[in-house]
């Protein structure tokens, strides 16, 4: 996590490149369009606002943020997967600070580390 233009792309992309760490991803969802160069299931799972009422529902969301832009609301949230088992893998994940508190509430505080990027070094 750290603040835009920080690097967090960049290191989130250095850490999975070790492949000593053992790392797997978790995949954020978000509501805005998908971008140029962005492929699904790779930087965010891509939805509309009814597959995140969907996911509200089910009880499933994590975490959630939203922003007003002027091409209207953006929603980003991270949401439960089946197939996560923090007891046997280790994950990597993109987060604002608002983020991270809310997955470090969700699966405890032992189980969540975080990484701050200030910037390029």
């Amino acid at each position: 996590m750290g603040k835009s233009g920080a690097g967090k792309d960049t290191l989130f992309k250095e850490l999975l490149k070790d492949k000593t760490l053992g790392l797997k991803t978790i995949v954020p969802y978000t509501t805005r369009p998908i971008r140029q160069g962005e492929q699904e299931g790779v930087e965010y799972h891509f939805t509309d606002e009814a597959g995140y009422r969907s996911l509200l529902e089910q009880g499933r969301i994590i975490e959630e943020r939203e922003y007003r832009t002027v091409c209207g609301l953006w929603r980003y949230f991270t949401v439960v997967q089946e197939n996560l088992d923090l007891e046997r893998e280790s994950y990597c994940l993109i987060g604002t600070l608002e983020a991270y508190l809310r997955l470090r509430d969700y699966f405890g505080a032992r189980r969540v580390l975080p990484v701050w990027r200030t910037g390029f070094v």
